[in-house]
This record gives C-alpha cells, structure tokens and sequence, in this order.
C-alpha cells in the first residue's frame, strides 16, 4: 500500500517535472521577444527560478525512485519472513491443541 502511494507521488513529481520543463521552454522563448532590460532581468529570474525548480523535482524523483527499490527489493524476505511466521505459528497450534488434549486425560485421571 505504502508502495502504490510512493509510485503515485513519483507520478506526480514527473508531471510536475515535465509541466516545470515546458514552462522553462516558454520562458527561454519569451526571452528571445524582449528588449527592455528590466523585462530580460525579469525573465531571467523565471529562468533561474524554474531551473531550480526542475533541479529539486529531479532529486526528489531520484530519491523517491531509489526508496521504491529498496523497498521493492525488501518484498522477498519479508515475504520469506511471513511464511515462516506463518509456519511457526501453525506449529504452535498444533503443540498447543496437544496440549490441551494432553492436560485433560490428566485432568480426567
């Protein structure tokens, strides 16, 4: 469960990636249009500012996708791990049922 949310949040970090890089197309192309100095310093800012902004989503997507396989690769021995579990705990049933079998002809004599 806690896996699912993880590959949906790495989705949306994508589609935020790949909105941040076309927002970044449209403001290089808009840069190319302008001609007064304070308009190209104030593109330049949206430029440096969704560069940064593309920076953090890729490292949060590289961390989140390195969490997904170390957690992915984890599923077999916790798999492994419940299956013993499992066993250990019918073992017991069964001694514990003996048990008790055990402890009324005691108690019956």
């Amino acid at each position: 469960d806690d896996l699912v949310k993880r590959k949906a949040a790495v989705r949306d970090l994508e589609n935020r990636l790949r909105s941040s890089s076309d927002l970044l197309k449209r403001h290089e192309q808009q840069l190319n249009d302008l001609t007064s100095p304070k308009d190209l310093e104030a593109k330049e800012h949206d430029i440096t500012n969704t560069k940064a902004t593309i920076a953090q989503l890729e490292d949060e997507i590289l961390t989140a996708l390195a969490e997904i396989d170390e957690r992915t690769n984890r599923i077999p021995d916790l798999e492994k791990q419940f299956a013993q579990g499992q066993a250990d705990f019918a073992t017991f049933q069964k001694e514990a049922a003996e048990r008790l079998v055990q402890l009324k002809i005691e108690l019956s004599n």
